[in-house]
């Protein structure tokens, strides 16, 4: 039987890029939380569909989800759908021998009371000019107005979601506050999951390659956007920025056509291509791309097992 801890396991949520590996690490490193890193292969499989997945097709998704092979954990095939991802959950629990459990997810948030009807949720929010930049600089996009997609998706997500929960079910928090007031914020956060602040929350920089908070952290684009970037998010993203209380850019407003629109999405497609063409070389990028497009499925699972360790290098 699960434990109880893991039944009501807690969530963070929001955009990649929005602080969520910063709060993670805070969280992981109190003496009662064993908080995973991002857990998307929890929940994607379920996205757009009223059955459990294919617990073959899992299975094969999960050898090559760079998440679940970075710390993977032991797939019981004797259990259902739901009962392996809460597996999931508990090794991590008692594998830190930590009595509460949590996860990091950022796509598909709102299948996961399919599985846990009872989980608490933490969303984190940061300017979406800040995680635009950052997609560019990822290789995730090639364009700002394209960089923005995430934090779109992931924020229109949280609106829709937020609806379906109790007011005890979820807290808020901006990204700028928890680097201006690092141990004022994960104090609110810790009374919200039920535990004591601890020191240790802000000890994480002596075990990772994260610095510690710092308030230069946030709005970062003021600094390194220029002016016409900064106006194209603002023209994209302005009414939801003005809505979580980040502000206009104060430059002149532009309008942005359709025309504009397919242009910066055709410079995104080849920006994102030169830089996965710099990180793996032209043939392994060719080779993955046509495998994928011809369903070469064993021989592109083993291209992206080469790629995926070529990123996993670059992290570390």
């Amino acid at each position: 039987m699960t434990d109880k801890s893991t039944d009501e396991p807690i969530f963070l949520v929001g955009s990649e890029r929005s602080g969520t590996t910063l709060l993670r690490l805070m969280l992981d490193h109190h003496p009662k939380i064993a908080f995973h890193f991002e857990s998307e292969f929890l929940v994607t499989p379920l996205a757009g569909g009223a059955d459990w997945p294919d617990l073959e097709d899992y299975y094969a998704m999960l050898e090559l989800d760079r998440s679940f092979q970075e710390r993977p954990f032991e797939i019981d095939q004797s259990l259902d759908y739901p009962q392996l991802a809460r597996s999931f959950l508990d090794q991590r629990r008692k594998q830190a021998g930590k009595p509460i459990v949590g996860a990091t997810v950022h796509t598909d948030f709102d299948q996961l009371p399919r599985i846990w009807p009872n989980a608490r949720y933490i969303h984190i929010v940061r300017d979406g000019r800040d995680v635009a930049r950052s997609a560019v600089k990822m290789g995730w996009a090639g364009h700002v107005w394209e960089g923005a997609d995430r934090w779109i998706e992931a924020e229109q997500a949280w609106e829709r979601f937020r609806g379906q929960l109790r007011d005890d079910q979820y807290t808020c928090l901006r990204f700028a506050d928890l680097v201006r007031d690092p141990r004022g914020e994960l104090m609110r956060i810790c009374r919200f999951i039920g535990v004591p602040f601890d020191e240790a929350m802000l000890a994480y920089p002596q075990s990772s390659s994260y610095d510690a908070p710092d308030p230069s952290m946030a709005f970062q684009w003021k600094r390194k956007m220029d002016a016409d970037q900064v106006r194209i998010v603002d023209a994209r993203i302005g009414d939801m920025l003005v809505r979580r209380g980040c502000g206009l850019s104060g430059h002149p407003p532009i309008e942005v056509d359709q025309r504009q629109v397919r242009a910066f999405r055709r410079q995104s497609r080849w920006g994102r291509a030169r830089f996965r063409i710099r990180r793996y070389g032209p043939a392994l990028y060719l080779a993955e791309m046509i495998t994928r497009r011809l369903g070469l499925r064993g021989l592109n699972r083993c291209l992206v097992r080469r790629m995926n360790a070529i990123d996993d290098a670059h992290v570390k």
